[in-house]
């Protein structure tokens, strides 16, 4: 056999053995579908076993709820009527109570069953001895209500549907007779439902106000009961402390605050009755209808029966039942232990921040009725909704002031109605220049975890701060893949005011890249205010309002807030008096005309020719900051601070804060921030007041501040950092995060800034509530290498370790500091810094506690995650014991 037939059989054998090669590969790639196949077969049957299982709950809850609501039928019935046999003459007030009584231990939604038969009185007691043994199964079925409740809880990423607020409001509202009685809730009382929500991350104010604080600041009294309705409107709890007798002021807050609709918001009416010679003198008529009435509509109220030689005790079981409220009804939440901090602190932050994006759209959908230019703007944007093709975002401009942010919140009401669920709609709204919501990073950050939600991903969005085009684009894709599967044809995002986000050239350079398929993005943008780079976008302007417009948009309002003050050549005489034809001059102008006091026509007329004499809006705001001045006297010094220190802030102020800094009584700072909100120079997000558009700061420095010279900024500044310096007070946890290193950069005090940033609590809450990006500007504004600063948080901890003086929980505390450190320095890239605090975390786990034990085990954990993270760390791995 010669070379050549030895090629030929060697080729041969090799074809042999590749087939043998192909036909396995064959037999195992046949054998991995037939696995996917029984997998996906599994998983449909695990996902129809878990709906059976969802719908047996469903049924078995509702079969509790309704034997649970007969059972307290029964026992009311049998209570009643044994108290009935004892006290045959017994009166009305009693009577009441125990109703009262019933209603405080069933929710609205129980509806009672039909009438008993009669029993003896024999039987009655019998039946009520054997009741008491019924206490261990309601106490069941209330863990199984809590434990659906928990699982009930809002999840990032999904649609804003929590009662969860970031500041509560309590509506007060007394009678003249018992207002000592509420002066002392609210002053010894209430500081307890203060602190439990400053324990859950959230805050409450009470809205209290009283004739004398109307009476100070020359308040007419229609003027004060408009006040009143509108803060009960506002109100998230209604509180109501009433005497033996109503006055004319008091009846229509409780219409607006309960009555009106007692479904939107919890109530609690506090009843007392005066004694007379050891003798209870019975409620005026008045009261007892009112109290009727309340009980006929308690779907959301509790009466308490007070009496006012025993007010304490009703106090205190009106801060039983407040703190009920907050815990059940609006979800505060219980302190945490150090180990689940930093998730409670983000899963805080989640909410805070999609609460703002929900109330910033709601604020813009209110602001105008219909915005100038609907329909044809509209047209515009279905069309570039409608294409499938890859394409590239839409710019939407127009000048400022001239409603961009109400004609995209009118589309995306419009979407949410006619797409349906065929559309996935991701909105973010910039509340104002410098503000959080106006960090790019954080923006990111919350449209992955809408995407991630709607993929059905778990966890938190990991992001690399510097890849963040990257992290961006690649959950796009995803969501583009996965577009289709549950119901959602096309996903929209759409961001308002993309001209206000910091360093918006360079984080936007994707929108010159196509997008991927059934995703579009719309942009807004002042004009002339959005990079050059952007000028190849299409780019629709929002139309130039005429006269007709405007007037068309007068009469709007008029019909809106129910009132005809002006006619129509005053209407067109305004409108043809607006700079640019700016909408927002003219919303601002017949605001403010609504708002002033009665009025002749002639001082109407006059008060129109002042109007159109200011060609600007910051003119105009000036004469109205001026005319408030001048029909509320006691109001100016108000408005003075409140104006100038919301102006300095970062994301405006909390009214508690502003208390706090001015010293003016809070009933005055409401009734200012009342005036300002109607004159829609501020507005009010989350309860943080700021100023409602730019043109509105350049007015307040025009007014307050000619030249606004670095000293005026420094004094300001100041002021703010006195209020959030001390960063030890939980009382301001995120809003200090937010505001203090801002203020102590933009005054370039690095020596004070570098304390406040190496104090670990305020590293925890910026990184876990979404602020990384701010947290590694301050560092790169302290060292531009990062290095020397990120290594000084081990010097810190290693400081506060030896202020422990071997007491072991202090020990463990500082642990957790080091491992919260270690982790945050990890998820940030900083992993040779990150390393030495990791494994003494692991050193005082294991010399504190069972080296065995869980915590330890978590330990070892965060740092063998740092070591697979480094090539050195891998090589430690490999040669553990563990890890062999």
């Amino acid at each position: 056999m010669d070379g050549s037939e030895k090629g030929v059989v060697e080729l041969r054998c090799q074809l042999k053995a590749q087939e043998a090669v192909c036909a396995k590969l064959m037999r195992e790639k046949n054998e991995a579908r037939e696995t996917l196949r029984e997998a996906k077969e599994n998983i449909a049957k695990l996902k129809r076993e878990l709906e059976l299982r969802d719908k047996m709950f469903q049924d078995f809850r509702e079969m509790k709820e309704k034997e649970l609501s007969e059972l307290r039928k029964i026992n009311q019935d049998l209570e009643n009527r044994l108290h009935s046999l004892v006290h045959p003459n017994e009166t009305i007030s009693l009577l009441d109570q125990q109703r009262d009584n019933v209603s405080a231990t069933t929710s609205g939604k129980f509806a009672f069953a039909s009438a008993l038969p009669q029993l003896q009185a024999g039987e009655v007691v019998e039946a009520l001895s054997k009741w008491e043994g019924m206490e261990d199964t309601l106490a069941l079925f209330d863990e199984r209500l809590a434990a659906e409740k928990n699982a009930l809880l809002w999840k990032p990423g999904s649609p804003w549907c929590s009662p969860w607020k970031f500041c509560l409001r309590v509506f007060i509202s007394t009678t003249t007779d018992v207002r000592y009685i509420a002066d002392t809730y609210v002053k010894d009382y209430f500081p307890m439902l203060v602190q439990q929500c400053l324990d859950g991350g959230c805050t409450i104010l009470p809205v209290y106000c009283d004739q004398g604080s109307a009476d100070r600041l020359s308040l007419s009294q229609s003027d004060f009961v408009n006040f009143c309705c509108s803060e009960a409107d506002k109100s998230d709890i209604f509180v109501s402390f009433l005497g033996s007798y109503l006055s004319n002021s008091i009846k229509p807050e409780i219409e607006h605050g309960y009555l009106n609709n007692p479904n939107l918001r919890p109530a609690v009416f506090v009843f007392f009755d005066f004694g007379r010679d050891n003798a209870q003198e019975p409620l005026a008529e008045a009261t007892l209808r009112l109290k009727q009435r309340v009980k006929k509509t308690a779907v959301n109220a509790k009466v308490i029966n007070g009496h006012l030689n025993e007010c304490n005790s009703s106090l205190e079981e009106l801060n039983k039942q407040l703190q009920s409220l907050l815990k059940d009804h609006f979800v505060v939440m219980e302190p945490v232990e150090a180990e689940g901090k930093m998730e409670r602190i983000g899963y805080l932050g989640d909410m805070r921040v999609e609460q703002e994006q929900t109330e910033l759209l709601n604020s813009a959908l209110k602001s105008v009725s219909s915005p100038i230019g609907k329909d044809q703007i509209f047209k515009l944007l279905e069309e570039h909704l409608a294409g499938n093709a890859p394409a590239t975002p839409l710019l939407l401009t127009g000048s400022s002031g001239h409603g961009k942010t109400a004609m995209v919140a009118k589309w995306i009401e419009h979407l949410q109605s006619s797409e349906g669920d065929r559309l996935l709609i991701m909105y973010h709204f910039v509340k104002c220049l410098g503000a959080p919501s106006a960090e790019y990073a954080n923006i990111v950050r919350r449209f992955i975890q809408k995407m991630m939600f709607y993929c059905k991903e778990s966890g938190q969005p990991l992001i690399d701060l510097s890849q963040l085009k990257e992290c961006l684009f690649k959950w796009l894709e995803k969501l583009s893949t996965n577009l289709g599967i549950p119901n959602k044809e096309k996903a929209l995002i759409i961001i308002d005011g993309a001209d206000l986000i910091a360093g918006n050239e360079n984080h936007f350079s994707w929108i010159r890249d196509p997008l991927p398929a059934n995703i579009h993005v719309v942009l807004t943008a002042t004009e002339d205010n959005y990079p050059d780079k952007w000028r190849f976008l299409s780019s629709p302007s929002l139309l130039i309002p005429t006269a007709s417009d405007l007037v068309q948009l007068i009469e709007n309002i008029q019909a809106k807030l129910d009132v005809q003050l002006l006619t129509g050549n005053e209407a067109t005489e305004l409108a043809c008096s607006a700079p640019m034809s700016s909408p927002l001059w003219c919303l601002v102008a017949i605001r403010h005309i609504i708002c002033c006091p009665s009025m002749s026509s002639d001082e109407l007329n006059q008060t129109i020719n002042i109007i159109c004499e200011r060609q600007e809006l910051s003119d105009l705001v000036v004469h109205i900051l001026e005319e408030l001045e001048s029909h509320y006297p006691e109001l100016g010094s108000a408005l003075f601070y409140i104006l100038q220190i919301v102006h300095w802030s970062r994301n405006g102020l909390l009214l508690s804060e502003l208390e706090e800094l001015t010293s003016v009584p809070l009933s005055t700072l409401l009734i200012a921030v009342h005036e300002l909100e109607r004159r829609q120079i501020v507005k009010d997000v989350c309860g943080l007041v700021y100023l409602s558009h730019e043109q509105m700061q350049d007015a307040v420095q025009m007014k307050y501040c000619v030249q606004p010279d670095i000293n005026h900024v420094f004094e300001w500044s100041k002021i703010l950092v006195g209020l959030f310096v001390d960063t030890s007070r939980p009382y301001f946890g995120c809003r200090c995060a937010e505001e203090l290193p801002w203020l102590l950069k933009r005054l370039e005090l690095r020596n004070e800034l570098t304390e406040v940033i190496l104090d670990i609590n305020l590293l925890v809450q910026l990184y876990a509530s979404g602020n990384s990006s701010d947290l590694v500007s301050y560092w790169l504004f302290l060292d531009p290498s990062k290095k020397d600063i990120v290594r000084q948080y081990e010097v810190t901890l290693r400081k506060m370790e030896d202020e422990c003086n071997d007491d072991q929980s202090a020990l463990l505390q500082v642990a957790s500091l080091y491992n919260f450190a270690g982790q945050i320095l990890r998820e940030l890239g900083f992993l040779e810094e990150a390393l030495p605090l990791l494994q003494r975390n692991l050193e005082l786990g294991e010399a504190c506690l069972d080296p065995d034990g869980p915590e330890v085990a978590t330990a070892m954990y965060e740092l063998a995650l740092l070591y697979s993270l480094s090539d050195r760390g891998r090589y430690v791995l490999k040669q553990h014991t563990l890890w062999q």
